[in-house]
């Protein structure tokens, strides 16, 4: 046993797995005994998936334009309670939760009860200017989900098994839904560990796969790039429902999703690290894992 192995399993109970990869080789590996491969929730890395497949829908030319405004796409949502500025929201502005309207995960006011998640998201004010304030909301990833079966007639859950899972050769996956039939957006995808890795590794090979691209490149860059300033509840940049950070001089991004389930992923190292964790825990001292005890072993 390495000594990572040993900080994490001394000093951190709430852990179930952490994988290092470098090259695409497994170079450290701690893992509670039948946590490696079980299929259990990884909360907001969702949102990374969900980002994931809007760059193969691009790639299979579903969706030309970023800044096509979502209520394009939701006309059975029109009605008198619309903002007057819900036109001027565009599926940019969702991914990197700039839409401005008044939604947060930190006050959902009556999201989760509410009936229809799409329609309450889309009924709420506008308050900001969209494209200009940062705030994060799972409501938004929703509506992502539900405009990406209207943009390939196919629920994000099928989407991904044909189009990514099943090409990274990922066979098992849950995913959870609204009253609707949209598959959560925000949260709600059940994976194991290792099929976290083969997504990370999906980005360190440049969205392809047997020599084959399925995630368009321009979007894979701009996504793993910071977009806006992001904040709340990681305190980094944001790109495309992905996270952006830097320890010293190299640059990184990241999935994250509560209880400190991570992907994180280092092109300048070709370095891949997946945390897996109780997801009831406070998930910041999982993220002091990667940047205090891992990361610094790779840099020169």
């Amino acid at each position: 046993m390495d000594s990572l192995q040993q900080t994490v399993e001394n000093h951190y109970p709430h852990i179930y797995t952490v994988s290092v990869y470098q090259s695409g080789e497994l170079v450290s590996e701690f893992a509670k005994p039948g946590y490696k491969h079980k299929v259990r929730t990884v909360r907001s890395v969702t949102k990374s998936i969900i980002a994931t497949l809007y760059g193969i829908a691009i790639q299979q030319g579903y969706l030309k334009n970023l800044d096509t405004p979502v209520m394009s796409y939701f006309p059975e949502y029109r009605s008198g309670k619309l903002d007057a500025n819900i036109d001027k929201v565009t599926i940019r502005h969702l991914l990197t939760m700039t839409s401005g309207l008044d939604s947060s995960d930190r006050q959902p006011k009556g999201y989760f009860r509410s009936k229809n998640w799409v329609r309450f998201y889309l009924e709420r004010p506008v308050r900001y200017e969209p494209g200009t304030r940062f705030q994060y909301s799972s409501a938004g990833s929703h509506v992502l989900s539900a405009l990406l079966y209207k943009l390939t007639s196919l629920n994000v859950h099928d989407f991904a098994r044909r189009h990514l899972f099943m090409p990274l050769g990922i066979t098992r996956s849950q995913w959870s839904h609204d009253q609707q039939g949209y598959y959560h957006g925000g949260f709600g995808l059940d994976l194991s560990s290792v099929s976290l890795s083969k997504i990370g590794q999906l980005y360190l090979d440049g969205g392809a796969v047997d020599g084959k691209q399925i995630i368009s490149p321009a979007f894979m860059s701009e996504a793993t790039q910071k977009q806006v300033s992001g904040g709340f509840p990681e305190s980094d940049g944001y790109g495309y429902h992905w996270w952006t950070g830097t320890h010293g001089a190299v640059d990184y991004f990241y999935a994250a999703g509560l209880g400190g389930q991570y992907i994180f992923i280092v092109p300048e190292l070709n370095l891949l690290t997946v945390i897996t964790s109780e997801s009831r825990r406070p998930h910041l001292e999982n993220k002091k894992v990667f940047t205090d005890l891992i990361l610094p072993r790779y840099i020169a």
